[in-house]
């Protein structure tokens, strides 16, 4: 039933989209919706043989940036502003897109009212940071091992 849901919401917006009149607008939001599958084969720790902080920002920008990112970008497209206004809009969205998962991922870490009894999610950024400098960490990620692993 939510699949459903979601396709009918993503039909309605789509149909939206067009009635506007821009049609570039339906390969923006197009692409974003591309982005968002994309990141979850971008993101499998099992087809990596490293993680940095660019692999993060890579699966992130697919993940959350796109979208909002296209959002702003669409904005200033129907308000008629130029193709350089409408870059510096992607550009503020995917930048606080990552400010926002940034903040997200890290504050399960620093705030310990928010992170008790919670599982990590072993591609956030402190633990992508966190395995970057202990290589290691990553190969008992890959087998499954997460629950030995101590961070």
């Amino acid at each position: 039933m939510t699949v459903l849901a979601g396709d009918f919401f993503f039909s309605k917006a789509f149909q939206t989209t067009t009635n506007i009149g821009i049609p570039v607008m339906l390969h923006i939001f197009g692409t974003a919706v591309e982005d968002y599958v994309r990141s979850y084969f971008e993101g499998d720790l099992r087809q990596v043989d490293a993680v940095d902080a660019m692999w993060w920002e890579t699966k992130t920008n697919f993940k959350t940036c796109s979208l909002l990112a296209s959002g702003y970008k669409a904005a200033t497209m129907v308000g008629g502003l130029s193709q350089q206004e409408q870059d510096r809009a992607y550009q503020l969205g995917k930048h606080i897109a990552l400010a926002f998962q940034t903040y997200h991922e890290t504050k399960q870490f620093l705030d310990t009212s928010f992170s008790a009894g919670l599982n990590y999610d072993v591609t956030s950024l402190p633990v992508v940071l966190h395995m970057e400098t202990h290589p290691e960490l990553l190969k008992c990620a890959q087998e499954g091992k997460v629950d030995q692993l101590k961070f």
